[in-house]
């Protein structure tokens, strides 16, 4: 699975903001690609962050699911 890009307007929907973590061509990050994010207010854990990334499933991700793998 791979992260994408956030649509405009989500993070203002769901009453967040968009983030980036990591930076291009950071060289004490060479396991980590540049990903955007949402960060909302958590409703389980009060005053603390929730972080949502937005992904795409590729082939091998699809058939590891097919079976009743679960992502959450």
């Amino acid at each position: 699975m791979r992260p994408v890009p956030i649509p405009d307007g989500l993070a203002e929907s769901m009453n967040g903001h968009r983030v980036v973590i990591g930076e291009p061509g950071d060289p004490t990050r060479d396991d980590v690609r540049p990903c955007e994010y949402v960060v909302t207010p958590s409703d389980i854990y009060s005053g603390r962050p929730c972080v949502h990334a937005l992904i795409e499933l590729d082939d091998d991700d699809r058939a590891d699911l097919a079976p009743g793998c679960r992502l959450c």
